[in-house]
């Protein structure tokens, strides 16, 4: 044996440190372990946010003349935009999805919106989905879309699925509140 010493290996320090701070040190995620970690994560964000809606409904929201609306759009500037704008001419109750399938189950929960903004270009499902859904849930919206989409066609089965105004995007604080007054009471 040579006289230096033996230099320890990386599993060895990780054992060392593993036990000196109680922590377990594993290999990085897979990708599969990482996008099944951030659906766990998203589906209990979703639940809570859910949660939350339903205890406000229960609860009641504080004041009844207060106009509940939903803007669906996948983008959170957008959605916070049209919130903030309504806000400076109404008082409003806001909720927020970013997909079809988180409006849906919104509209499950509350059952009655003043009025929806809806984006068409989501993720997972185009917006008429949510029309469709609502649909054949019997419940009744009053949707104006909000967006890029500017084909004659789209703007067409928007309306017949039960749309009750069409957007283009940008649009501008006055072009929104003129499309809601016939909603505002």
């Amino acid at each position: 044996m040579s006289g230096n010493p033996q230099e320890p290996n990386l599993d060895d320090i990780l054992k060392a440190v593993e036990q000196e701070s109680q922590v377990e040190i594993r290999d990085p995620l897979t990708d599969s372990e990482e996008e099944e970690l951030n659906k766990q994560l998203s589906e209990t964000v979703e639940a809570k946010r859910l949660k939350s809606v339903m205890s406000r409904e229960q609860e009641g929201s504080g004041n009844e003349n207060a106009l509940k609306v939903l803007v669906i759009d996948d983008s959170a500037i957008i959605r916070k935009s049209i919130i903030r704008n309504l806000k400076s001419s109404y008082e409003v109750i806001a909720d927020e999805a970013g997909s079809v399938q988180q409006a849906l189950d919104l509209l499950d929960v509350v059952k009655l919106y003043d009025f929806v903004t809806l984006d068409l270009n989501l993720p997972g499902a185009f917006g008429l989905k949510f029309l469709e859904g609502a649909k054949e849930r019997g419940i009744d919206v009053n949707v104006i879309v909000v967006s890029t989409e500017n084909e004659k066609g789209t703007i067409t089965q928007a309306l017949l699925l039960g749309a009750k105004g069409y957007l283009l995007k940008p649009f501008s604080g006055d072009d929104l509140r003129n499309a809601l007054k016939k909603f505002i009471k």
